[in-house]
């Protein structure tokens, strides 16, 4: 099987990119349940980066109709690693994103966008959080 159930002979459709403003101005929520995948993320990022206290790298946005608190969640994941989901105020903004997109051919489960992960470099055991490139930002 491949992505999203697919199967490894069926062509995959590719994943729309979505431009941002550059200000990285929607948040991901629930970072603190993927804090072993983040600081995997940073590890392996170059150093001078890692000194820095971000990381910047591109996200893929999923639908994630299985999830028990919302069956509209959209999930993020970096590098194939879940690192946390879009806010509520924002996942109807990412479904209309998804389903533009499909309509013009591309897949119809998730985008990809620009994202930050960022921490205090100066704190031996930090929060990490992580913030995407989208021409939208919540306040």
């Amino acid at each position: 099987m491949g992505l999203f159930g697919k199967k490894k002979s069926e062509p995959e459709l590719p994943v729309a990119g979505i431009s941002g403003d550059g200000t990285y101005g929607v948040e991901v929520v629930g970072e603190s349940h993927y804090r072993d995948a983040l600081v995997t993320l940073i590890q392996r990022a170059p150093a001078e980066e890692r000194h820095a206290g971000e990381v910047r790298t591109s996200a893929l946005l999923v639908k994630d109709p299985g999830n028990t608190f919302d069956p509209n969640a959209i999930a993020v994941f970096i590098d194939g690693q879940q690192v946390g989901h879009i806010g509520r105020m924002d996942t109807g903004d990412i479904h209309d994103v998804i389903a533009a997109a499909a309509e013009q051919g591309y897949t119809d489960h998730g985008v990809v966008c620009q994202a930050l992960i960022g921490w205090d470099a100066n704190n031996p055991k930090p929060l990490i959080g992580v913030r995407l490139d989208l021409a939208w930002e919540r306040t």
